[in-house]
């Protein structure tokens, strides 16, 4: 029996320019969630579920040209996010993925195409929460505020303008939902983003079409846990299931960030989630709010989930891109400098036992992120009205639980670059 060539793949390689379907809250068909812009058809239309068939995306010339790219050693455009991480951190979300599926046996001939193993769907943007480090385009509930307030109150008009939601009701179509189930065959990745995933029932349809697949599918579901109901738990035990649980701290840190949740509730989802018998991984969204909290998040959920009897996965490479004046890229030095050495002590105490790598690589790969990006201060202290503008309306103060940002905002023009 002759064996297979065993080559090397590009360092522009990505898997998921071959195998990955991913859907925007809008309906139109990407790569996935990192990339830039939407996969067009051959007379320039943007591919989209209620026009478009799966077919129709893994044929495109427009993917088809990404693909060869990938495989030339040429970075395709709108893959820009991941090279800059990698520049600042050495990784990024297709490193990781590369990693994750090297054992895909049709990588060695990517140029097939058609072949669906990855589903990244974010079927519309219902959701339960109004996290101030989130945007419309992505909950429904903020979508809701800011309509009945204006959008002024709460972004620029960069970020206002991307309230408006096309084909809202896309996901609602049968039609996709039956022509995954058609093209599941060969699935082993499915993951579901929000919103929140876990009341939009349309997800609930898809997973029951896809049951058969039984744990022979990877689940993974992206989840702020506060709504979790028993129909649902039994459902994920049919599949290979982690819940990526998204949570930005404890106490009144969470509970600010992720409005109106009530972090008892969350630490009781949490324990209902394991007793379940279904794998976690904590992901805690890194900003200017909670950047300094990390420690005792660690240790609380660390305690918490040795007392389910249970390893802690915690990941905190996540962070906050938009809103702006959120984002740890803008801090001004002395900030900067005072989170890294923080960071720094941190991850010494991680060194010392034996803790989950996802800890110890997350913490160091946002210590190399706040060595190496570069910001703007001006962007937190003129844009804070914003956060202001939230508290105003829901009855919170920003400064119970980040009241180290009331330099920033102090700070004279010239010195909070």
């Amino acid at each position: 029996m002759q064996e297979k060539d065993e080559k090397t793949p590009p360092t522009t390689y990505c898997v998921n320019l071959f195998y990955q379907l991913g859907t925007k809250v809008d309906g139109s068909f990407r790569p996935c969630c990192n990339f830039s812009g939407t996969i067009v058809d051959d007379n320039g239309r943007p591919i989209h579920a209620s026009t478009h068939s799966i077919s129709d995306y893994f044929n495109t010339k427009h993917l088809k040209s990404l693909q060869a790219m990938a495989l030339s050693g040429t970075r395709a455009p709108g893959c820009e996010s991941c090279y800059h991480y990698e520049s600042l951190t050495g990784q990024s979300k297709r490193l990781r993925d590369n990693s994750n599926f090297q054992k895909i046996t049709e990588m060695e001939n990517p140029s097939e195409g058609g072949k669906i193993k990855i589903l990244d769907l974010r079927m519309g943007n219902l959701c339960n929460l109004g996290c101030v480090t989130c945007q419309p385009l992505l909950s429904s509930k903020l979508e809701k505020l800011w309509g009945e307030h204006g959008a002024d109150k709460f972004s620029d008009k960069s970020v206002a303008a991307e309230i408006p939601l096309k084909h809202r009701s896309w996901y609602k179509s049968i039609q996709f939902v039956d022509e995954i189930g058609e093209n599941s065959h060969g699935l082993v990745s499915l993951a579901l983003v929000g919103g929140e995933p876990l009341i939009n029932p349309h997800n609930i349809v898809l997973l029951k079409k896809l049951s058969h697949l039984g744990k022979k599918l990877k689940l993974s579901i992206t989840s702020n846990i506060f709504s979790v109901s028993e129909d649902v738990l039994e459902l994920l035990q049919k599949f290979d299931t982690t819940i990526d649980c998204s949570l930005d701290g404890i106490g009144p840190m969470i509970e600010y960030i992720r409005y109106p949740v009530k972090f008892e509730d969350v630490v009781n989802n949490y324990k209902r989630i394991c007793e379940a018998g279904i794998s976690t991984r904590i992901i805690c969204t890194i900003s200017v709010l909670n950047l300094f909290h990390i420690p005792e998040s660690y240790q609380f959920y660390l305690q918490l989930s040795r007392s389910l009897g249970r390893k802690l996965t915690m990941s905190v490479g996540n962070l906050v891109l938009k809103p702006e004046h959120l984002a740890i890229r803008h801090l001004p030095e002395a900030y900067r400098l005072k989170a890294i050495q923080q960071l720094t002590d941190f991850y010494g105490t991680l060194s010392r036992e034996h803790h989950d790598n996802t800890i110890r690589g997350s913490t160091r790969t946002l210590i190399k992120y706040l060595q190496n990006s570069k910001g703007d201060a001006r962007k937190i202290r003129d844009k804070w009205k914003f956060i202001e503008n939230y508290d105003q309306i829901r009855g919170n103060s920003w400064h119970k639980v980040a009241p180290h940002l009331q330099g920033i905002l102090d700070a004279p023009p010239e010195l909070s670059v």
